[in-house]
């Protein structure tokens, strides 16, 4: 694989003076609307849309000082009922780097799930019945249950460990 040079980005961002953190956006839909399709966008320190950020300081400043009227509101120039003494301008830098991940195929998620002991599901007789008829279906696995086997491999991982270790180790993953 090619080695490539990690790319920077510079953001700019609403941060909130009184906690550190960025304020982000959340969307809701306009109960006002009859046709019940419009969204209205507004900055919020709950945010579920990450942060808020643009691309000249400029932009975040306008935000900052002003809100914009709920049937204007947009993902640019979001509602905003903080008050402009409560937020300041910040610069964000991302870095954009190539990361190699690996995640089990299908195959190897089922041997994983069914066949190693120490874990919830082993089950090699299960494991013989069901999955060669599902891998030839196409059923795949979900997040969930890819973070869920990625837990009971740690906790069994773990649990081999003296008291001492798991300690060190467990304070590291918080």
């Amino acid at each position: 694989m090619k080695k490539t040079k990690p790319i920077s980005i510079i953001k700019y961002g609403l941060r909130e003076k009184k906690t550190g953190k960025l304020v982000g956006l959340t969307s809701r839909a306009n109960s006002e609307d009859c046709d019940g399709v419009s969204v209205t966008y507004t900055l919020s320190k709950y945010a579920d849309g990450g942060a808020w950020l643009v691309d000249e300081p400029e932009h975040a400043e306008y935000v900052r000082q002003n809100s914009t009227e709920w049937y204007n509101a947009g993902v640019d120039t979001p509602e905003n009922d903080f008050e402009p003494n409560e937020l300041e301008v910040v610069r964000v830098k991302q870095e954009v780097k190539l990361v190699k991940v690996k995640i089990p195929t299908v195959s190897q998620y089922f041997k994983l799930r069914y066949l190693r002991k120490n874990l919830l599901y082993y089950n090699p007789a299960h494991y013989e019945a069901c999955s060669k008829d599902l891998l030839k279906r196409g059923v795949k696995y979900s997040l969930y249950e890819l973070r869920e086997l990625q837990r009971e491999m740690m906790e069994s991982w773990l649990a081999k460990k003296s008291r001492k270790q798991r300690k060190k180790l467990t304070l590291h993953y918080r």
